[in-house]
């Protein structure tokens, strides 16, 4: 594997590992597109672990076509899973919902996201990002969960 390839890789894996730190960085250098989408992404990658874990303990087998349906869903259908299975609370999948919310203005053209030109949306935006680590959190907690 070639140092750049190398570099890449440990870059992504940081990410994957250390989810608060990638969004308190970006949150710092005011890079709001990258911190929603990478706060969504996490809500996607954890909240599919989740369930897994959660299918694990109480001995539900998956086919594989549930395991790839289960791969496929969208953070918004993940974070209703999640609330339907009971692994995290109405506040958490409320603070989700927002988050994913926002992600989309952002993301999607047509759709008029937060600008953050105004200090005040500034403030809105780190809220909203404060309340994606804590959602993170929370899932990663019903992970490691006997």
């Amino acid at each position: 594997m070639s140092q750049k390839k190398k570099a890449k890789y440990r870059k992504s894996r940081a990410r994957v590992l250390y989810p608060y730190r990638t969004i308190n960085y970006y949150k710092r250098k005011e890079l709001w597109f990258p911190a929603f989408t990478n706060s969504v992404t996490y809500f996607e990658h954890f909240g599919y672990w989740a369930i897994k874990a959660h299918c694990s303990r109480n001995n539900i087998e998956l086919t594989q076509k549930a395991k790839d349906s289960l791969k496929n869903l969208q953070a918004g259908n993940i974070a209703l899973v999640l609330r339907i299975l009971d692994l995290i609370d109405n506040e958490t999948y409320s603070d989700m919902k927002k988050i994913i919310e926002e992600r989309n203005k952002l993301v999607h053209p047509g759709r008029r996201g937060i600008t953050y030109r105004e200090r005040k949306r500034k403030d809105r935006a780190e809220r909203l990002l404060n309340q994606a680590k804590q959602s993170i959190k929370e899932i990663r907690k019903t992970i490691r969960a006997t």
